[in-house]
């Protein structure tokens, strides 16, 4: 046995003797049963009830899992698919307070005693889809924005599993597929409880809703759109779930003499359930990890003069950080041999560098053709002028001691310090990064290389 593998049996056992050592009582099914102390609110004291404890594998890394002896009849949010109580966070790694017997008990404790009160510290997480099984059939993708519901199309997006779903109105950019499926959105708003199976879908969807969506889900295949929100404390959550729902199989077809029955579904039969991975594609969702000064960011204009190595990816970071406006400058093509540290790859061999960069940055919906200049001409001084004057910084990535003299001499003597030059050195081991345009006294009466413009 592995010196891991070991280990973790060590603890395993050592939990388990504490356990028994407390009455718990070794089952069948691998699990142990027993009493743990539970307020009573009624009395002001704690009474023992009787629990369900597996112990995981993964034990300590991964917490015991508590559970009643009955499985209960209605899911809360409280509660794992399984009926266990929600007793941990992923949060609660490293501190592991569930590594003692004494840790697990309190927190069981704690669990029951927040329930007696209605989850006042309730942070109402929106993780619906944890009551289901995951389906990998497609990744669904929607806008929080347009808030899609009723019949939606699923656009296929770049010929992959990703279908995109929106309203039929909308722009038809990519293709529609999969016409054998439905595709459906709806609303149940506030959930004071998780849907977890057909039937609760149905009683937290709207009348009319339901109707339309039992008869769709019970003859046919389809994805169903769900918004919904919960409460909590701090205000009110928004979240969707994408379900796939695979219609029951009907019974084979009856053939008698000059009568064939139809095929008949199963008493009782229902749909069955899993969720698809989703994702909100709205430009707020884009944005949310682009960093917090990206509100800033978008309101700002930089120029980078010079669109290899440095230039390219300097314009990549750039606009994932929330830039409003670029102007790329070089007037240079792409070459194969650019590719090795270049943003682009050889499908823009032959472009013009700025046009390669534009392009990657418009297909990857980061900025707009509207949002990037694209200049395909080696910089000069009115050009280099103007964008001193008209952007809020200008970064020379060129490599050419030309240009930077040139910006820095006019940085230099119109006042600017929006200038900076970014090189590495030492074959890449040093980058450096130097800021001009700050006049020293020794200048302070030397005439302007170049006039600044007025304003």
């Amino acid at each position: 046995m592995p010196f891991w593998q070991a280990r973790l049996a060590t603890t395993a056992a050592e939990f388990t003797a504490d356990l028994v050592s407390r009455g718990f009582k070794r089952e069948d099914d691998g699990t142990l049963t027993g009493p743990i102390p539970i307020p009573a609110p009624a009395t002001g004291r704690n009474v023992n009830k009787q629990f369900r404890v597996r112990i995981p594998a993964t034990f300590p890394f991964a917490w015991p899992r508590v559970s009643t002896l009955t499985p209960p009849s209605v899911l809360t949010w409280h509660l794992e698919p399984g009926g266990e109580l929600c007793l941990f966070r992923a949060t609660d790694n490293p501190a592991r307070p569930w590594d003692t017997v004494d840790g697990l008990f309190d927190r069981v404790w704690y669990w029951h005693d927040q329930a007696a009160k209605g989850w006042p510290d309730d942070p109402g997480d929106p993780d619906l889809d944890r009551y289901f099984k995951h389906h990998t059939a497609y990744l669904i993708t929607y806008d929080s924005d347009e808030h899609p519901t009723g019949p939606l199309v699923g656009l296929d997006v770049h010929g992959s599993n990703w279908r995109h779903l929106t309203v039929p109105e909308a722009n038809r950019k990519h293709r529609r597929r999969d016409k054998n499926l439905w595709w459906f959105g709806a609303d149940v708003g506030v959930l004071d409880k998780p849907i977890w199976n057909w039937s609760t879908l149905l009683k937290a969807l709207p009348k009319d809703t339901a109707e339309e969506v039992r008869d769709l889900g019970m003859h046919r295949d389809g994805v169903l759109l769900v918004h919904y929100r919960r409460q909590s404390p701090q205000g009110t959550r928004t979240a969707a779930i994408a379900l796939f729902v695979q219609a029951p199989e009907a019974a084979p077809a009856k053939h008698q003499r000059r009568v064939t029955t139809a095929p008949a579904l199963p008493t009782n039969a229902e749909p069955a359930i899993a969720t698809l991975q989703i994702a909100d594609d709205s430009l707020k969702a884009r944005w949310y990890r682009a960093g917090s000064e990206a509100a800033t960011l978008r309101t700002k204009q930089v120029a980078i003069v010079g669109c290899g190595g440095i230039g390219s990816f300097t314009a990549d970071l750039l606009a994932r950080s929330g830039i409003g406006k670029l102007t790329l400058i070089d007037g240079d093509r792409l070459v194969p041999g650019n590719c090795v540290r270049h943003l682009a790859d050889r499908s823009h061999v032959p472009k013009p560098k700025v046009d390669a960069v534009r392009d990657i940055l418009v297909d990857r919906e980061i900025m707009t053709t509207n949002d990037i200049t694209a200049i395909d001409e080696h910089l000069d001084a009115e050009t280099a002028v103007n964008l001193l004057v008209n952007t809020d910084l200008v970064i020379d990535a060129t490599a050419n001691a030309t240009v930077s003299s040139l910006l820095r001499d006019l940085a230099d003597h119109m006042g600017r310090v929006n200038f900076i030059k970014v090189g590495l050195h030492r074959e890449g081991g040093i980058v450096r990064v130097d800021r001009y345009g700050q006049r020293t006294r020794l200048d302070a009466d030397r005439p302007p290389f170049i006039a600044a413009p007025e304003g």
